[in-house]
This record gives C-alpha cells, structure tokens and sequence, in this order.
C-alpha cells in the first residue's frame, strides 16, 4: 500500500491469500484495491477471481496468476477411518450453512456440521438430522474421513472462492463431494467425474444430489475413487509448494535480470 505512493521501494512483490470478504466496506476495498495494484503478480486459487478482482478493482489481467491450491491432509497419511452413515460438511469461511440447512432439513440422514465461528449458523434453525460441532485438526479430519460424502456450500456473489482447501481435503480422502459453488469449485472438479457441483444457493439442487450419492453407493465409490486419484496426481501439498517456490524464484529472476 505504501509503494503504491511512492513511499518505498524493493523488490517486487508477490501477493498471495488476496482473500477480501464479500461485504468489506467501502475504506477497506480502497485499501486492499491500491495495495493490489501495486503488486507485481498476484497467484490466486481460482480463476474467476481474476475476473472478479480485474472487474471489482481494475487490476489488469496480466498481473494474476492461477496456481491451484492443495490437500493440507495429503501431508500425512490418511486416517483409517471406518466409514459411518452420515454426511459431513465443515468450515468458517464464506459458508452457506441455510442453503445446507434447507437441502438436508426433512431427511432420514445424520448430518454432521463443523464450524468453530458460531456467526456462521447464527440465525438459522438447525434441522433435526444435523449436528453442530466445533472440532479442529485432527478432530474435523477424523469426522470427514469417517463419512459417507462430503456436501459443502460457498456463499453466492461473493468475490473470491471459498473452501478450496475442504473440498480438497475431502477429496484426497477419496469422499464423494457435493458443493454448490459458484468460483472455486469447477477448477478443481470435473462434475460427474470426480465430483458433484451445483448452482450456490440452490438448495433443491443440492438435495437432489446428496440424495443421489446417498442411495447409490456405486456412484460414490467411482466419484471418490477418481478424486483421490485426482488429487494425488496435481494437488498435494508438495506440488503446492513446488508451484508456489518456482513461482517465487520466476519473480525474482525476472526482476534481477
């Protein structure tokens, strides 16, 4: 923010985690906007928050980059878990817990929900089928990795992504996933291949195919199957940093020559 008045100077600067909520308020965005554009590359986990950021704060399109974030759980081995007859779902940032509440909110199946921020559900009326819990670490891994599919929702018109690092971690944990997104979710999964997306906000949509993936468990083990294959291949945590320290040396280089 200071160099972009001239007030400082130094190398460049690689912008990463550009995470700035839907509703920032109008001093913060002109912070964040400036600070930004004074960048000399901005990585990003999604390529729609390029266009998002390019439209919202006129950042050219040159100066981002997409580099796909990782599996945190890839860095040690998978918990071996046996698999119990609920759902899970989990996570602070950017959820969109209502549009769970109304797909799941009638149905014969356990849900089981993780959120440390209380802020997240506050307000709703949670369904009878769904537990709320606040687990951390090892905890919310031993809970995703015992459940039968793993059904996330990001909030609508928001301008980054969201829950990229839950859907990720679920996948490498071979769970069938269901996320109804908007940003982030179609970079990462191939719908019907490795994955389920639909519309966010769309909780009709959502219910649909949790409950396809519930009541066929053939569908779900070729879906999981196919995401931890997916994600051993191109999203560990290892070729994260590979990405992010070759990313970082490109920079370096680039501006010493």
């Amino acid at each position: 923010f200071l160099r972009s008045f001239g007030w400082l100077s130094g190398g460049p600067v690689l912008a990463y985690r550009v995470l700035l909520p839907a509703r920032a308020g109008r001093l913060r965005s002109y912070f964040f906007g400036r600070a930004l554009r004074s960048a000399a590359l901005i990585a990003v986990w999604s390529r729609a928050q390029i266009e998002n950021y390019h439209h919202a704060f006129g950042i050219p399109r040159e100066k981002f980059v997409f580099v796909p974030y990782k599996a945190n759980h890839s860095k040690r081995t998978p918990y071996p878990m046996p698999v119990g007859d609920y759902i899970f779902s989990g996570g602070n940032s950017e959820r969109d817990y209502r549009t769970l509440f109304e797909a799941v909110r009638g149905l014969s199946i356990p849900v089981i929900v993780s959120t440390t921020n209380q802020a997240t559900i506050r307000g709703l009326t949670v369904p009878e089928n769904v537990v709320v819990v606040s687990t951390v670490n090892s905890a919310f891994e031993r809970l995703m990795a015992g459940s039968r599919l793993v059904a996330l929702c990001v909030k609508a018109n928001i301008l980054r992504g969201a829950a990229e690092a839950t859907m990720l971690n679920a996948l490498w944990q071979g769970k069938a996933v269901v996320i109804a997104d908007n940003i982030s979710a179609s970079d990462y999964i191939e719908h019907g291949v490795d994955g389920l997306i639909v519309p966010a906000g769309d909780s009709g949509q959502l219910r649909r195919r949790i409950l396809e993936l519930w009541n066929d468990p053939v569908l779900s083990a070729r879906l999981g199957e196919a995401a931890r294959s997916k994600v051993s291949r191109l999203y560990t945590h290892q070729q994260w940093k590979a990405r992010m320290q070759a990313l970082a040396m490109l920079l370096f280089e680039s501006a010493s020559s």
